[in-house]
């Protein structure tokens, strides 16, 4: 029996053992005693010799199957277990785990780092969230293991304790591990002791000396005599300018200093004030003295504010700053700003017309009637002139006007023209600086307030003299009148002429004769035309029936003819009152025609057609229709019968009447007068025409027809065409040959086609004379018989040939019929190309991709790396996350994939083992990713590539979470806080006077009598220096 099979005596098969079970008597027919359950923690799968354990790290679920993956699970995140187990085991609280495959708590669980925290079963320990302090690690719940820090305090993750802020600041962000982010310095003037969360004041009168304290006495120092502070100050001010100090006082500045009085002034941090020198003043709390102001003048000996000290300068006057006296404006100006030294800011000259004297606000001005000539005095007889007669002027004025033309002068004294002159009355006339007005002269006229008188224009008479628009002095000649300029009557022109030009005084020139066709009377304006339809006879005339004379009958004319015109021939007068032919001459409808001056048009008869309009004789207008073609009365065209159809009556309109169609068979084109047969051996396709090609097609292959035929016949099942040009089949078709056959309407006879073999004596079509091949039978064309395929070989009903079984499958040797008797599948995992007896299995380490081929390359593929498989594999099986591939030609896991080394991870499938990088340590050596297989080292610990755990930092350094190495202070500073990974909050700078090496946790200080010159060295002898001689320290 094959290994893991039995069998008892005269046995024809051997037996497998179930899954769960192996091998252990081979020979016995009975499975009780030849099968043993695995152990406890191991499964097998069918047939098995042995049982495999559950790798560490998992347990056992299902005993009976051959694969891990199914067997076997992984314990669940924070359990761990040893090789065959069957449960797995919890990391217990305040533990997290770091191993899975064993079963010694001390080799798979980890105590968590200060300051963070877990629950049981945990994977990873949580630290504290900044601004916490841990308490109790053993707990996975953060709020019963960590504690918020005291007011005043902060820390970072993963905090033991918690910090102050120092003396001097105050709390702004507990959530910190850095000083600078978490305590700000108290503001100017403000102290605080360690651990505040707010900073205190410094009271008014005091000042800040010492930050770093909460006791004010110790914080703050009074201001000295003389000086004041406002509450949170740092400084003491003294007082301003405009001050002076009250001695003893202390607080703020309203308290410690006191205003200047009005009259006097202060500098800076002064004990008194002093007076305004004289001609000078000052308000109350003042730092300096003024000078008056412009257009003020100081009173000797007073002091005070400004209203004691400068009075304003009289009308008139004006001054500079800090004057004793005021200067007056002189004689023809006046004062407009008092507040200037200087005259030309200070006085402005009169306006033209006025005058003034000295020490004025205001000019007076010259009286109406006069003009001024010396604006520098104060007496007006001295500086006003009267106005020249005939002008006038208002008051203040440089100068006299006089009246324009067409007014006159009434009152000398008016300031304006409005009121100083009058318009001249209608047919009255002035010239500029007229005392009076002036009549018109005869024959002309005026409006009012005219210059000058006019005459009326040509073709007007004069009817009014008092008026000054020409519309209403001067009246239009009536019609027909004219006359020249200035005239005071209007003349008439003679009958036969019209007036073309009514401003000139002389008939030929203002007088038109008529236009021909025209007439008029006596005094025309304008000449009239003869009506439409009728001629001029007497031009010298007024009225139209004297003057105009009716056209003839069959005449025509338009408005102002002289003669009339008559239709041409071919049309027929319906207008005569229309001068132009198209209106008044209508062509003769179709088929008609007419002579010169006609009234109406004549018809031709039927059977003939209209090839001459214009005549009155029926001879020369009318032509017989040629033959075929037809006409009815005035017609002028004859209509051809349509194709189809021949003639039989020519005398009538009417197709219907006039035209037969061809009979069946038959066709014609257009104006036949006859039809034609289609010939033997075709059928009418087209009786609407006279091409035999387009009327008669020939018939099918297989058919014939005789003539005159409107369709053709088919031949026979079982015979051919011979003679398509008749109308009998015995003449038209012959019967096939023994062995053949044809369709209906064949033109030859086709003999059996492969597949099929003859009937022999049956005719007809192809389903009569041609018989079927059966399944596994082939034959060729006008065979008599069937063969049977060969060997290995199939086929179907009616085939010509044979096949051999396709790609992926083998033939049954003997079988014969269709493929499905013939061929069959090759086996899972196997593979084949066409006509092949056996198929081939892919090897062990590749699967089956492709079954129907006969190269190995194409039909398998080798597995991916971190899979294996053995001979005839459909499919890859993966490795277990742990193990790595070693050799994928093997269908059995023990020797296909091997475990990871110590301090390495794998997933599933995995064709090799990581390591976590520095900074990290080793948590699940089954976990697919450095994320899930790795955990960050925390702060003050650090660990190299591949390390199962983290180092503790040796003394003097520090590191910040994930590190790979460990930091030392600098020179200068010492060590303060090994949990962080940044200097600026591990290391903390020497106070002053004090030094330190690199790595230092401590400062030094430099011994009496020698000072600090460099804090960054760790040897006194560099670090400290002798003080100088005449020194001590």
């Amino acid at each position: 029996c094959s290994a893991g099979q039995y069998s008892g005596t005269s046995s024809e098969t051997c037996l497998s053992c179930g899954a769960g079970k192996r091998l252990t008597i081979a020979a016995s027919g009975v499975e009780s005693s030849a099968c043993t359950a695995c152990s406890s923690g191991q499964y097998s799968g069918t047939a098995s010799v042995t049982c495999s354990n559950c790798a560490a790290g998992k347990r056992l679920t299902n005993a009976a199957t051959g694969v891990e993956s199914s067997a076997c699970i992984s314990c669940s995140t924070g359990q761990y277990s040893g090789t065959a187990s069957t449960s797995c085991a919890s990391c217990t609280s305040g533990k997290y785990l770091t191993n899975t495959a064993t079963s010694v708590e001390a080799s798979a669980c980890v105590d968590c780092t200060a300051g963070k925290h877990s629950g049981s079963a945990s994977n990873f320990c949580t630290p504290c969230a900044s601004g916490k302090y841990l308490t109790n690690s053993a707990t996975g719940v953060e709020s019963s293991a960590c504690t918020s820090c005291n007011s005043g305090q902060y820390s970072g993750a993963a905090s033991t304790s918690c910090t102050d802020c120092p003396a001097g600041t105050q709390l702004a962000d507990a959530a910190t591990d850095i000083e600078s982010s978490a305590c700000t310095s108290c503001s100017i003037g403000q102290y605080s002791e360690s651990a505040s969360t707010t900073c205190i004041d410094c009271t008014a009168g005091k000042r800040l000396t010492n930050a770093a304290t909460g006791v004010e006495t110790s914080a703050c120092t009074a201001c000295s005599t003389g000086q004041y502070s406002e509450p949170a100050s740092s400084t003491c001010s003294e007082c301003s300018g405009g001050k002076y100090i009250n001695n003893g006082a202390t607080g703020d500045e309203s308290s410690v200093c006191a205003d200047c009085g009005a009259g006097q002034y202060s500098g800076t941090a002064s004990a008194a004030c002093s007076a305004c020198d004289a001609g000078q003043f000052s308000g109350p709390a003042s730092s300096t003295c003024s000078d008056c102001s412009a257009g003020k003048y100081f009173i000797a000996a007073a002091t005070g504010d400004e209203s004691s000290v400068c009075a304003n300068c009289g009308a008139g006057q004006y001054t500079g700053t800090a004057s004793a006296t005021c200067s007056a404006c002189a004689a023809g100006k006046h004062l407009i700003n008092a507040a200037t030294n200087v005259e030309s800011s200070a006085c402005i000259v009169c306006n033209p017309g006025q005058y003034s004297g000295s020490s004025s606000t205001a000019c007076l001005s010259c009286a109406a009637g006069k003009y001024l000539t010396d604006s520098a005095t104060g007496v007006e007889p001295s500086a006003c002139t009267d106005c020249a007669d005939s002008h006038f002027s208002g008051s203040a004025s440089a100068f006299c006007s006089s009246c324009p033309a067409g007014k006159f002068l009434v009152d000398l004294t008016a300031a304006t023209e409005l009121l100083a002159c009058a318009d001249c009355s209608a047919g009255k006339y002035s010239e500029t600086a007229s005392p009076a007005c002036v009549d018109c002269e005869t024959g002309q006229y005026s409006g009012a307030s005219s210059a000058f008188c006019s005459s009326c224009d040509a073709g007007k008479y004069l009817t009014n003299t008092a008026t000054g628009v020409a519309s209403t002095a001067c009246t239009t000649c009536s019609t027909g009148q004219y006359s020249a300029s200035a005239s005071t009557t209007c003349s008439s022109c003679n009958a036969g002429k019209y007036l073309s030009d009514s401003a000139t005084g002389i008939e030929s020139s203002a007088c038109t004769d008529c236009s021909a066709g025209q007439y008029s009377g006596t005094s025309s304006e304008t000449c009239l035309s003869c009506g439409a339809g009728k001629r001029l006879t007497i031009a010298a005339s007024g009225v139209e029936s004297s003057a105009c004379t009716a056209c003839s009958s069959g005449q025509y004319s338009g408005t102002a003819s002289v003669t009339c015109s008559n239709c041409a021939a071919g049309k027929r007068l319906t207008n005569a009152a229309t001068g132009v032919e198209s209106s008044a001459c209508i062509s003769c409808s179709t088929g008609q025609y007419s002579g010169t001056a006609s009234t109406s048009c004549a018809s031709c008869t039927s059977g003939k057609y209209l090839t001459n309009t214009a005549t009155s004789v029926e001879a020369s207008a009318c032509v017989d229709c040629t033959a075929g073609k037809h006409s009815g009365s005035a017609s002028n065209f004859c209509t051809p019968c349509a194709s189809g159809k021949y003639l039989t009556n020519s005398a009538t309109g009417v197709e219907s009447s006039a035209c037969t169609s061809c009979n069946s068979g038959q066709y014609s084109g257009a104006a036949s007068t006859s039809c034609t047969d289609c010939p033997a051996g075709t059928q009418l396709a087209d009786a609407a025409t006279d091409i035999e090609s387009s009327a008669c097609t020939s018939c099918s292959i297989g058919q014939y027809s005789e003539s005159a035929s409107t369709t053709c016949i088919d031949c026979t099942a079982g015979k051919r065409l011979t003679n398509a040009a008749t109308g009998v089949e015995t003449s038209a078709c012959t019967a096939c040959s023994t062995g053949q056959y044809s369709e209906p309407a064949s033109s030859t006879c086709s003999e059996c086609s492969g597949g099929k073999y003859i009937n022999n004596g049956a005719t007809g079509d192809e389903s009569s004379v041609c018989a079927d091949c059966g399944a596994g039978q082939y034959s060729g064309t006008a065979s008599a018989a069937c063969s049977a395929c060969d060997a290995g070989q199939f086929s179907g009903p009616a085939s010509s040939t044979c096949s051999d079984c396709s790609a992926g499958k083998y033939f049954i040797a003997a079988a014969t019929g269709d493929e499905s008797s013939v061929c069959a599948n090759c086996g899972a995992g196997q593979y084949t190309g066409t006509a092949s007896a056996t198929c081939s299995a892919c090897a062990a380490g590749k699967h089956l991709i492709n079954a129907a081929t006969n190269v190995e390359s194409s039909a398998c593929i080798v597995c991916n790396p971190g899979q294996y498989s053995g001979s005839s594999s459909t499919a890859c099986l993966s490795c277990a996350a742990g193990k790595y591939l070693t050799d994928s030609a093997t269908g059995v896991e023990p020797s296909a994939c091997t475990d990871c080394a110590d301090s390495h991870f794998s997933g599933s499938a995995s064709a090799f083992c990581s390591s976590c990088p520095a900074g990290k340590f080793l948590v699940d050596l089954t976990a697919a990713t450095e994320l899930l297989a790795c955990a960050d080292c925390s702060a003050g610990k650090y660990s190299e590539t591949a390390s199962p755990a983290c180092v503790d930092c040796e003394t003097g350094q520090y590191s910040g979470a994930s590190s790979a190495f460990c930091s030392s202070c600098d020179a200068g500073k010492y060590l303060t806080n090994t949990a962080t990974g940044v200097a600026s909050t591990a290391c903390t700078t020497c106070s002053t006077g004090q030094y330190s090496a690199s790595a230092s946790t401590t400062c030094s200080s430099c011994n009496a009598g020698k000072y600090l010159s460099d804090s960054a060295t760790g040897i006194e002898s560099s670090a400290c220096t002798d003080c100088s001689a005449g020194q001590y320290s």
